[in-house]
Order: C-alpha cells, then sequence, then structure tokens
C-alpha cells in the first residue's frame, strides 16, 4: 500500500480481480434507489452475475431461508446496464 492506495500493479489477475476487490461496491438498495427499481428486482438481477460478491449462507438444509449480502462492483452494475438497454432490432 502506497500513500493509502492499495497496490494492485502485482496483483491483478485474471480479469482484474483485485482492482475489483478495491473498487466501488453497491448494496442492492443502492442501485435500487438510483435506478428507481424495487431492491428485490436488483438482487434477483445480480445474484447469479458473474463478479457479485455473495456473502451469507445459501442451499441451507435446515429448512431456515437463505441470507445472502450482495456487494455488486461499479463495473458489473455497467456492464449489466449496458447489456439492459441496449436498443432492440
Amino acid at each position: 500500500m502506497k500513500n493509502g492506495t492499495p497496490n494492485t500493479a502485482n496483483h491483478s489477475g485474471a480479469g482484474g480481480v483485485s482492482e475489483m476487490a478495491f473498487a466501488r461496491h453497491f448494496t442492492a438498495t443502492e442501485l435500487a434507489e438510483i435506478w428507481k427499481l424495487d431492491e428485490t428486482t436488483i438482487r434477483r438481477v445480480f445474484l447469479d452475475e458473474p463478479g457479485v460478491l455473495k456473502i451469507g449462507k445459501s442451499n441451507r438444509r435446515d429448512g431456515k431461508r437463505d441470507y445472502v449480502t450482495l456487494r455488486i462492483p461499479e463495473s458489473v452494475a455497467l456492464r449489466v446496464y449496458q447489456e439492459r438497454t441496449k436498443p432492440t432490432r
């Protein structure tokens, strides 16, 4: 770390994973507010999207509800937005 900034020059793996780790991440609530959508819609859109950080338990066997917290990198949000706003032919 140099001057408070993480040194990612030597650690950028395939796809710039370390760069993504320190990039701006949104919560589902934040993106829902920005895009004027329901939080549930944002969660459905990004749950299986590559690059989204998923924290928590999924596929629980004890019969309880799954709790998964999503953190969505800005680059992933931009990619999804661009894909979904492409003009149809």
